[in-house]
């Protein structure tokens, strides 16, 4: 996990940008990751985002590893919400 700078929002209100694991898959662009922004009590509220450039064609392989890192990106939401 990597953590951004502090800095102040609109809100006057001091927060970072703290990111989870990317999952990219060989063979074409497509990135799963986990995003998040913490507060200066710790508190941090987490975002499950999927990137997929679908202009070409998949193979079904490259699909199951896509399918592969959703699962595990539900995995690791489940365990930093908790």
């Amino acid at each position: 996990m990597e953590v951004e700078h502090w800095e102040k929002d609109s809100a006057d209100t001091w927060t970072r940008f703290v990111h989870g694991q990317h999952r990219s898959i060989r063979g074409y662009d497509a990135t799963v990751y986990l995003d998040g922004v913490q507060t200066r009590d710790g508190a941090v509220s987490w975002s499950l985002y999927v990137h997929v450039e679908d202009r070409e064609p998949r193979t079904a392989d490259q699909v199951r590893v896509l399918a592969a890192h959703l699962a595990e990106a539900a995995d690791e939401l489940d365990r930093v919400t908790r």
